[in-house]
């Protein structure tokens, strides 16, 4: 079974954002990671596609 992956950072990712501001800068947010992620990859593999049928020789 895979790892679960926590979508909020742990205790210990908390204190450190805490006692050093410049750590807190590098924090992502899980879910707008996700969905950007989503869009890139959805919108490149439909780019692909067309670019595809372009190539046919059907």
């Amino acid at each position: 079974m895979p790892p679960v992956l926590p979508a909020a950072p742990s205790e210990a990712v908390q204190r450190a954002y805490a006692s050093d501001p410049a750590l807190a800068g590098m924090r992502m947010d899980f879910t707008d990671l996700m969905r950007r992620t989503a869009a890139v990859t959805t919108s490149g593999l439909l780019a692909r596609q067309e670019a595809s049928k372009g190539n046919s020789t059907a």
